[in-house]
């Protein structure tokens, strides 16, 4: 069988509607659900200073969420031991507990690295607060 171009143009048509498009259980949408890592601020509080490694997983967006199109911004404060582990997460703002809830499992299992201007200072372990996007692009 040979193909010509009236059994090809409509093929490239369909392929090319269908990638501009994704399809979330149950309803196709062009917008894409996103999470990103606003910012990782050391509290005035902390011991020390320190950066995440990367790469950390980011939270998954709940589909309920992405669906309905609902947007938060999340904000954790983690306390981290001298080891670069998250010790402790408090969520300190957030208007939908699913999304808390996935920026907490996500975030405890962050590491971090202390960073000091002297190399061979006792680590002493950090407190950061991170806020973290929710959004549909």
């Amino acid at each position: 069988m040979r193909l010509n171009a009236t059994m090809v143009l409509p093929a490239l048509l369909l392929l090319g509607g269908c990638a501009t498009e994704r399809y979330y259980g149950g309803i196709y949408s062009s917008s894409t659900p996103e999470v990103t890592l606003v910012a990782a601020t050391v509290t005035d509080d902390s011991p020390a200073w320190g950066y995440p490694l990367i790469p950390f997983p980011l939270p998954i967006y709940p589909l309920a969420l992405a669906r309905a199109g609902l947007t938060d911004e999340v904000t954790v404060r983690l306390v981290i031991d001298k080891d670069g582990y998250v010790k402790n997460a408090t969520i300190l703002k957030y208007r939908f507990k699913e999304l808390a809830d996935s920026v907490l499992n996500a975030t405890s299992r962050w590491r971090f690295r202390e960073f000091s201007p002297w190399r061979l200072a006792e680590p002493k372990g950090l407190i950061v607060d991170c806020r973290l996007k929710f959004s549909i692009e």
